[in-house]
Formats: structure tokens, C-alpha cells, sequence
């Protein structure tokens, strides 16, 4: 959903910009994208809205993710402790020693 409102909010930049560069007889982005067969969209479907979705959308969320590293000493003794162990993340916005026991 956030690819599609990206695409029509600035498609009129994109297409002024390849006028000027290709001149008039340049296609379309709209023409173009008629004639492509997938449509890659860098997005994760798993935290997107809910929609519609065709099978030539190839969605590439994640591809930029780096491979996983080893927990140091001190997490992977916490982790352990418990045969689970629920693990929650607010990122780097919420300072954790913050919030209440």
C-alpha cells in the first residue's frame, strides 16, 4: 500500500524528469509499466496494510537485511535462562531502564 501511494504521488516527477532528459516521445511511466510482467516492490507484505495484490508483484522486503551475528556473552545468558523467551524491541527510540518493572 505505501508503494502504491509512493508511485501516484510522485509519478508526475518521474515523468518530468524523463521528459526532459528523453524528450516528448519518451513513453509514459503509466505506458510502461502496462508492458512490464512483474513489478518488484521493495516492502515487507508482512507489515503492510491488507490489500489487493496481483501475481506479478514480486514483493523484495528484507533483501537488504544483514545475515544474523552471534549474541554476545551477556545476551546469550540471558536468553538461555528459560527454555522461552519472549523478546521485545522498541528499536532505539524507548530507553528500557525508562520503563517501570
Amino acid at each position: 500500500m505505501m508503494y502504491y501511494k509512493f508511485w501516484y504521488s510522485s509519478r508526475w516527477m518521474i515523468e518530468d524528469l524523463l521528459y526532459n532528459k528523453f524528450g516528448p516521445e519518451y513513453p509514459s511511466l503509466k505506458e510502461i509499466s502496462s508492458y512490464a510482467a512483474y513489478t518488484f516492490v521493495y516492502e515487507e507484505p508482512l507489515i503492510d496494510f491488507a490489500h489487493p495484490t496481483l501475481n506479478r508483484i514480486v514483493y523484495l522486503g528484507g533483501i537488504g537485511a544483514r545475515p544474523p551475528k552471534k549474541l554476545d556473552e551477556h545476551f546469550d545468558r540471558l536468553m538461555s535462562l528459560r527454555s522461552k523467551t519472549v523478546l521485545i524491541s522498541f528499536g532505539t527510540v524507548v530507553m528500557t531502564h525508562r520503563i517501570p518493572e
